[in-house]
C-alpha cells in the first residue's frame, strides 16, 4: 500500500542538491521503528542495520547524477 502522505512529505520538503539534510531526517524518522542501527557517512548516505532481516534481504541503492 502506497503512503501517500509520505510521498507527498517527500516531495514537499526542501532538498537541494547538497543540502539534503531535511529528506534525510524524514527517512531516518520513517525507518527508526525497523532498525537496529541507524548511521550516516560522511557523503550523507544513510546506512541502516536491521539484524532480524538481513538473512532475507539485501538492499543496495544508490544515486546518480
Amino acid at each position: 500500500m502506497t503512503d501517500f502522505k509520505l510521498l507527498e512529505k517527500l516531495c514537499t520538503v526542501e532538498g537541494i542538491s547538497g543540502d539534503e539534510g531535511s529528506v534525510r531526517e524524514i527517512i531516518i524518522n520513517e525507518i527508526k521503528p525497523f532498525a537496529d542501527e541507524i548511521k550516516t557517512d560522511n557523503l550523507g548516505n544513510i546506512i541502516v542495520i536491521c539484524l532480524e532481516l538481513w538473512r532475507h534481504y539485501v538492499l543496495y541503492d544508490e544515486w546518480c547524477l
